[in-house]
């Protein structure tokens, strides 16, 4: 476009000094012409100016001629100072007449002397007259010469103005060819100049269209990272999320684990006095054996058997209420363990553990309560029995003996089946438990696994998608760029080359017109050629210099416009990417140092729950070593292990992120290296297209 502008400027230049140049010639031509209108001006007034002169010197010859013969009057005094001032007023006769002029009026002068004389010199008179004569035919003679010269110079003159004038009318043709082939050149060239500037000006729309385009597909392509980074992100913060409600969950489960470990010890605390009880009641039972034993063996009374049988009877009584009392006891220890076992199992919250705590609480009081009651009416009853069967005792030792071993076998047994029950049930609850964790924690796995697979295979595919879809936008940008910079760069060699041929093509049918101008007027007009030429040489010559440096102007300052633009290009270019990239480097950095920061605390984390996982271990141990009933805590425990593993696995999970983070970080700064890279060859072809502008 540049180079277009200093073409049309250039032809511009030409006109202009051809107006100059024609302007110049039509003044020649005017002078020309005014010269020759002087020229013929002089021819006519030399010629009037010799006839009057003829006219007076006949005049003056007749006057002379009458008085010489006594006829003529004398001449008159006026006509020699009018031929004088006519003279004066023709300078050109006047070198050739002054002479002759002067014979005159020594003659005219002569002959009045003579007149006004003796008019009888007779002989003098004659001689003087014959001189006269002979002088008049001598100016006779050398009048009609100066008559032949002035007519031969005349005609010399008016030969040389025809010639000259049809000169100026062939000039004038050939300035007249001249112009109509410079216009129509101009014509055609304003022509293809238009159709460069449409076709330039089609490119330049066209090229701005695409790089329209391109920049919408740039942003849309910045658009999809910036999401694709805002849904990394989002999947960041809900793994995030994830981790702190996996994090409570582990919390809610210590609490939980705490609680129970509370509920059992609270248990264990509350389950001795039972089993105090029991023995109590078995020490007491001993103590009430023995003595009946002894009762017995030191009572021996005729009414054995009456006392047997009441004592028999009162002892079934007391047996009856003993085992009752002992088997709500048991019951409800059996019933406060098994709902010790379902709240470890099946926790539902601390409240209704609370509630069942407190209720097993008040039911072990008035368990306490009603085995004080049974213990105060037995304590009563055997008081009663001993004032009543002090002296039966000893007959019955023997069916009380063996009742009450009876008894105790049976109760033992009976004690043995319920806790084998127990176990049994206890075990088959702790397998099924065991094995819906185990489902459960398989089926998350699982699921989890597949999530992961699923999140990897979705993040690689936008990953490609991505990198594809940059990769197809930078290597059409590339074509499209070069594309562009080729047809730009054959469109200005063909202007160059167009401009250049018109230029050398005006400048060598100038060159000629000057060459036949010169010609012609060096023939005509020597020292107005030479003249001629020295003015359109320094014309020519400034002209040039002024077209150069006017030239070289326009191409420093299209140069610097270029540069200046590219520069402001370049330089908006790079304060947005480096804005960008930024503003990606920051929130890339806060990303990591947020992400560092949950890892540290994970692996705080993770350190506090080994602690406590240890210190847990070592209570369970010592919790084993009091009791059985541990399984679901174990349980517990292991699961709590899963639910860690889950963790260091999301750990995993967001190092995996971040590592692809710091991919996505290298991928940035590669794609400002190609970039730089495509400035860089940018900047190498503008300085190229602008290095051959300045050669052209």
């Amino acid at each position: 476009m540049a180079s277009a502008t200093d073409a049309a400027a250039r032809v511009r230049d030409l006109e202009a000094l051809n107006d100059q140049l024609a302007e110049r010639l039509q003044k020649l031509m005017e002078r020309a012409q005014d010269a020759q209108a002087k020229s013929n001006a002089r021819v006519a007034d030399l010629t009037s100016q010799n006839q009057a002169l003829q006219q007076k010197i006949d005049l003056l010859l007749k006057s002379r001629l009458k008085r010489s013969g006594g006829a003529a009057p004398p001449p008159a005094p006026l006509q020699v100072p009018t031929a004088a001032v006519e003279c004066q007023t023709s300078p050109a006769l006047a070198p050739v007449l002054v002479p002759h002029v002067g014979e005159v009026l020594s003659l005219a002068g002569d002959a009045t002397a003579n007149g006004d004389a003796d008019a009888g010199a007779g002989v003098d008179a004659q001689v003087q007259l014959e001189a006269a004569q002979e002088t008049i035919s001598r100016l006779e003679a050398e009048l009609a010469a100066v008559r032949q010269e002035h007519a031969d110079q005349a005609a010399a003159d008016a030969q040389k103005a025809a010639e000259q004038h049809d000169h100026i009318s062939a000039l004038e043709v050939q300035v007249d060819a001249a112009t109509a082939e410079k216009a129509a050149l101009v014509s055609d060239y304003d022509a293809q100049l238009a159709t460069l500037r449409a076709d330039l000006s089609t490119a330049q729309s066209t090229h701005a269209d695409r790089v329209a385009s391109l920049e919408a597909q740039l942003a849309d392509t910045q658009s999809a990272h910036v999401d694709t980074v805002t849904t990394l992100q989002g999947q960041l913060a809900d793994a995030q999320s994830q981790a702190t409600a996996h994090t409570d969950t582990v919390d809610s489960l210590r609490a939980e684990i705490a609680f129970l470990q509370t509920q059992l010890a609270n248990a264990h605390s509350a389950a001795p006095p039972a089993s105090d009880d029991v023995e109590a009641l078995r020490a007491e039972l001993a103590r009430v054996k023995d003595r009946h034993a002894a009762e017995l063996e030191a009572a021996q009374k005729p009414n054995v058997k009456n006392l047997k049988r009441n004592h028999a009877k009162k002892v079934a009584e007391i047996k009856e209420s003993h085992a009752a009392a002992l088997a709500a006891v048991e019951a409800e220890l059996a019933s406060a363990r098994e709902s010790l076992e379902n709240v470890h199992v099946n926790s539902n919250g601390g409240a209704e553990d609370d509630v069942r705590l407190a209720e097993l609480a008040e039911e072990l009081d008035a368990v306490k309560e009603e085995l004080g009651t049974v213990k105060a009416a037995h304590e009563a009853e055997l008081a009663a029995a001993r004032e009543e069967d002090a002296k039966k005792v000893d007959a019955l030792k023997a069916v009380h003996a063996s009742d009450l071993d009876q008894l105790t076998s049976a109760h033992v047994a009976e004690v043995d089946a319920l806790k084998a029950a127990h176990a049994e049930a206890l075990a088959a609850a702790k397998t099924e438990h065991d094995t819906t964790v185990h489902d459960l924690t398989t089926q998350h796995e699982s699921t989890i696994v597949d999530l992961r697979a699923a999140h990897a295979a979705e993040l690689d595919r936008v990953r490609a998608d991505h990198a594809r879809a940059l990769t197809d936008l930078q290597d059409e940008h590339k074509a499209t760029l070069a594309a562009a910079l080729d047809q730009a760069d054959g469109d200005l060699d063909v202007a160059q080359a167009a401009w250049h041929a018109e230029r050398e093509m005006l400048m060598h049918e100038h060159e000629a017109l000057l060459a036949n101008l010169r010609a012609d007027h060096e023939a005509a007009l020597a020292a107005e050629g030479q003249r001629m030429r020295e003015i359109v040489a320094a014309e020519y010559q400034r002209h040039v210099v002024d077209l150069t440096a006017d030239a070289d102007r326009r191409v420093s300052q299209a140069r610097q416009e270029q540069a200046d633009r590219a520069r402001a290009d370049m330089e908006r270019v790079r304060v947005e990417q480096a804005e960008a990239v930024h503003a990606m480097e920051a929130a890339h950095a806060q990303a990591l140092s947020e992400l560092r920061m949950q890892l540290r605390q994970y692996r705080s984390k993770d350190e506090e729950n080994g602690e406590r996982l240890r210190i847990m271990e070592t209570q369970m141990r010592a919790l084993a070593e009091e009791s059985q009933e541990v399984g679901p805590l174990r349980a517990h425990v292991a699961l709590l292990n899963d639910q860690l593993g889950e963790t260091t696995a999301r750990l995993t999970a967001a190092q995996d992120q971040l590592a692809a983070a710091d991919d996505d970080l290298a991928q940035l700064s590669h794609m400002r290296t190609q970039i730089a890279q495509q400035q860089a060859a940018r900047r190498r072809s503008r300085a190229g297209g602008a290095r051959r502008i300045g050669i052209s």
